[in-house]
């Protein structure tokens, strides 16, 4: 892995359970841009334009995909509740990073600060306590990681 990019990573005490989250720079900034729209959009066409019409149709698609049929689309102005988006007071959707980091960051770093929680919803992820937040960004550092401390994103 040479390229910066796929070793540039994003962090932040996560707010779902004050462990620390690891993300890749394009997930962490998907995922809030996901979570940012969820919360701020008062109509649908709100909700379109900030998360970009990709996430827009596989958000509809995951809706259809939970009912069980197709979702009608709906108008541009027609008031939005994410109360309507499937799992999101279940922490299911946009998706947890937490759960990911196991897929992104080395083992024997996660094994040394990590420990694995299981929920009752949301099956296990590994929780990193951000008083191991130095020794932990520096371990990955001596990688070659690029690390970046994102506190002014809302990413889980």
């Amino acid at each position: 892995m040479t390229d910066t990019t796929e070793r540039e990573i994003f962090y932040r005490i996560s707010p779902a359970n004050e462990g620390l989250v690891f993300a890749t720079a394009n997930d962490a900034l998907r995922n809030h841009a996901m979570r940012t729209a969820l919360e701020a959009s008062k109509t649908w066409g709100e909700l379109r334009r900030s998360v970009g019409e990709e996430e827009y149709q596989a958000l509809l698609g995951k809706m259809s995909v939970h009912i069980s049929e197709p979702v009608v689309v709906p108008n541009n102005e027609d008031p939005f509740d994410r109360d309507q988006i499937p799992g999101y007071w279940d922490g299911d959707f946009p998706g947890s990073l937490q759960s990911q980091m196991e897929q992104l960051l080395p083992a024997d770093i996660l094994a040394k600060f990590g420990e694995r929680v299981a929920t009752r919803l949301n099956g296990s992820y590994m929780h990193i306590d951000p008083s191991s937040e130095k020794r932990f960004v520096l371990a990955l550092r001596k990688l070659g990681y690029v690390v970046h401390r994102r506190a002014d994103l809302f990413f889980t």
